[in-house]
């Protein structure tokens, strides 16, 4: 019994002893699956960034709140006499459950695989404009899944890089209706522990 009562009071002091903050910052492409049916021109990715935060409780896990900014998407179509331009943008708060797991230890010992799983709260605008007028503007806030897969490489003790991809759904009010479709942000950045 004593025994047990100390592997378990070790594994305590432990998981303590990893508890610790962390801070990070990516950028890359952020694409928005935006319908190019019967389009003149559309162009569905852009320059994205994500902002993170969060705090390891256990040398595999942690919980995250990050803001993503997924870019803007833009397109132009004939509509009644006019050609209309149509921007979508994207952005997230999110919160998620992250997993780190170390992929070969015995041959790169400072890769590690990242898994984030979660909720985010996406808020999507579309803009349109005919003849340099806006004739349109719709907002849209919704609680989406939210899920994000990652690499990450120490570089020293406290400083990962990671490049990852970030993935939720948005929406967008039109006239034809709501449409669905998914945010995506492929980038790479640095995590700060502390």
């Amino acid at each position: 019994m004593k025994k047990y009562f100390l592997a378990t009071a070790l594994a305590a002091l432990a998981g303590q002893a990893a508890a610790q903050f962390h801070v990070g910052a990516q950028v890359g492409s952020g694409n928005l699956k935006l319908n190019c049916a019967d389009t003149i021109s559309c162009d569905r990715s852009d320059v994205g960034f994500k902002f993170f935060a969060g705090y390891r409780f256990h040398p595999m896990l942690a919980a995250e709140v990050g803001y993503i900014d997924f870019g803007r998407a833009r397109a132009t179509y004939p509509q009644s006499g006019f050609v209309v331009e149509s921007d979508l943008e994207a952005q997230a708060l999110t919160a998620a459950a992250v997993a780190r797991v170390e992929l070969l230890p015995s041959l790169v010992p400072s890769l590690t695989g990242v898994a984030r799983l979660g909720l985010a709260a996406v808020h999507t605008e579309r803009e349109n404009r005919a003849a340099g007028a806006r004739v349109a503007l719709s907002t849209t806030d919704q609680l989406q899944p939210y899920v994000g897969l990652g690499l990450a490489y120490s570089l020293r003790k406290n400083v990962q890089a990671e490049v990852s991809v970030d993935m939720t759904r948005a929406e967008v009010e039109s006239a034809s209706g709501n449409s669905k479709g998914v945010a995506r942000l492929i980038s790479a950045g640095l995590t700060y522990s502390f």
